[in-house]
């Protein structure tokens, strides 16, 4: 799966369909993703998953959590209770769950999309721009950003 970089904003219509940014859009086209899994994980944001993506994701909780695990049940829980799989329509919008919409307070807005690997990412504008402000990253996030870079890049060397 290619992965999903940048930031582009978007519109929420009426109805609750979200319209994807073209760079996005493309970049799914290319690889024949019509399918999502849409969630939250952290309920601050929409999720948009490629479904073969999050079943990755269901992939790993089912291979590394024990026979009963708490933090697991819950998280399948949210995950769930928030979540739809949907399809990708002929005009590039996916429609957000309706819990989702009104626990994000999602109207018919502008909203920012942006990538995060795997995944994309919806906010909204002024929610992001809080979160990406100059206090938002402190020098001890930065030092443990450096230190990862440091160690993933010598192993490419």
């Amino acid at each position: 799966m290619a992965t999903f970089r940048g930031n582009q904003t978007a519109r929420i219509d009426d109805k609750g369909r979200l319209k994807l940014p073209s760079v996005f859009k493309d970049l799914l086209d290319s690889e024949a993703v019509t399918r999502f899994f849409i969630t939250t994980t952290d309920l601050n944001r929409a999720e948009i998953w490629p479904l073969k993506e999050w079943e990755k994701v269901e992939e790993a909780l089912d291979n590394n959590a024990s026979v009963f695990n708490e933090a697991v049940e819950r998280f399948s829980d949210r995950v769930n209770f928030y979540g739809r799989e949907v399809d990708i329509d002929a005009q590039g919008r996916v429609l957000l769950p309706q819990q989702l919409r009104t626990l994000l307070e999602f109207g018919s807005e502008e909203v920012t999309v942006m990538g995060k690997r795997k995944f994309l990412a919806v906010h909204h504008v002024e929610q992001m721009e809080q979160r990406v402000g100059p206090d938002a990253f402190t020098a001890e996030m930065k030092s443990q950003i450096d230190a990862i870079l440091s160690a993933g890049l010598k192993g490419q060397a």
